[in-house]
């Protein structure tokens, strides 16, 4: 996670949970706290409350989850996680771009591809 401060302001901390299904380690929440220098530390009661109100806010069962804290730098854009459920730590797998941007791969309007058939059917003319 990038953060852009003005001024002195830095970022002190920042702690992740995750709430993931013990049967198959699928994660179904991630919530972040982001401390800022000069402010107070979130405790970890509450950065776990907080993680559990705003998933059942959003209809997950909470009480079948089981929570999990992790470190929020090992966290990776493009990537997909799941929790070990023995070692308690994630598990990382990469996801094709194309399952997180789908038409990602090719340029609106159907790309490089299709302008030459539109090309080569006018020279045909």
């Amino acid at each position: 996670m990038n953060f852009t401060a003005t001024g002195r302001s830095q970022v002190r901390s920042v702690k992740c949970c995750v709430l993931f299904d013990p049967k198959d380690g699928a994660i179904l929440h991630m919530h972040r706290v982001v401390t800022m220098e000069g402010a107070a530390e979130t405790p970890d009661n509450l950065v776990e409350e907080r993680t559990r109100q705003l998933a059942k806010g959003l209809g997950l069962d909470v009480a079948s989850l089981e929570l999990l804290h992790v470190d929020a730098k090992v966290i990776q854009p493009g990537m997909k996680y799941t929790v070990d459920r023995g070692k308690r730590s994630l598990i990382a797998a990469r996801v094709p771009t194309e399952a997180l941007f789908p038409g990602a791969a090719t340029a609106p309007g159907g790309g490089a591809r299709r302008s030459a058939k539109r090309r080569g059917s006018r020279a045909q003319r």
